[in-house]
């Protein structure tokens, strides 16, 4: 569902010996040059201003990196025209090996069009078919009048796959982080009645916690588990552990399986102003067993449609044609 990012310089130079004026010196100025020098006119600051001043973006603050700018590694990919490959399908490939790792932070804007095209000697047409590949992908994203950045990762949930938020984070290499919203005992609703089928008298757990990835908001959860089958959970520091780790090594719950649905709905007030959602959030309904079918938790979150997604694997049987 979340992004930290070290932005890119404005400025672009050709490698080379530099002179006073700090332009690479060539004999004569090239088309390319011409570009750099039109790129130059075109940034955010001065350079009297030495650069110092961050770039914001919807990501947070892209500072300036401390040596070559993170875009100029687009202009590394490789074309071969001579290849039975099409074109675009070798920029979109090379594009997705420099995207994928991660190691370009969200928010860092791609080269202008014109300057890309003129580095990889490819038509505009040819390079807006890899940029939509890519898109469609999440890997980048367009903004009208603004350019194109580099996307931020969304987290995966694969089906057959039953992890807690903090297990998915970390499997992805992100530091996961919580904020404790909400702690009480409530009462029972009819939803978590018809669920867990307990007398009327039993008392639940409610927990609300914002849960990060690297400091950035990914999800809203809220989730009620039977106090009877956890007493005492509120002496642990929800904020820093899974409560399924908790559950299974504190309290012998070995959580087996649970089932999810999953809708889109608008964003509240809430989601707008706790997960800086302002499109639409992905709401998850878990139901949770034990090993023994004991119902453990039901839960409702909501992840930012902008840094979740969800893939279901679909298998189809042999002899259900009709």
């Amino acid at each position: 569902m979340e992004v930290k990012g070290n932005g890119a310089r404005s400025t672009w130079a050709l490698a080379g010996k530099r002179g006073d004026s700090g332009r690479p010196q060539t004999a004569s100025t090239s088309a390319l040059e011409a570009a750099d020098m039109a790129m130059e006119r075109l940034t955010p600051y001065s350079k009297s201003e030495n650069m110092s001043r961050p770039m914001t973006s919807r990501f947070g603050p892209v500072m300036k990196p401390s040596s070559t700018s993170e875009r100029d590694v687009f202009f590394h990919i490789r074309v071969d025209k001579n290849s039975p490959v099409p074109v675009y399908a070798q920029i979109t490939e090379g594009m997705k090996n420099l995207l994928q790792p991660g190691s370009i932070p969200a928010g860092t804007p791609l080269p202008p069009e014109r300057v890309l095209c003129e580095r990889l000697g490819v038509s505009r047409m040819t390079l807006r078919q890899a940029c939509e590949a890519l898109e469609r992908e999440g890997l980048i994203e367009s903004h009208r009048g603004r350019g194109t950045f580099v996307a931020p990762r969304r987290m995966t949930k694969k089906q057959q796959e039953m992890r807690s938020f903090t297990e998915e984070i970390r499997s992805r290499g992100q530091e996961p982080s919580s904020r404790l919203i909400v702690f009480r005992n409530v009462k029972q609703s009819a939803e978590d009645s018809e669920f867990f089928g307990l007398p009327e008298t039993e008392s639940l757990y409610e927990i609300e916690r914002l849960r990060l990835a690297d400091e950035v908001p990914i999800a809203l959860e809220c989730i009620h588990i039977p106090a009877y089958l956890c007493p005492g959970l509120d002496r642990f520091n929800l904020v820093s552990h899974s409560i399924y780790q908790i559950l299974e090594e504190n309290y012998g719950l070995a959580l087996a399986h649970c089932s999810e649905q999953i809708s889109a709905a608008r964003p509240t007030q809430k989601h707008k102003r706790l997960l800086q959602a302002n499109g639409a959030v992905l709401v998850v309904n878990r139901r949770t067993y034990s090993n023994k079918e004991t119902p453990v938790e039901l839960a409702t979150t909501a992840y930012r449609g902008d840094l979740y997604r969800a893939v279901v694997h679909s298998v189809r049987k042999a002899g259900e044609v009709h």
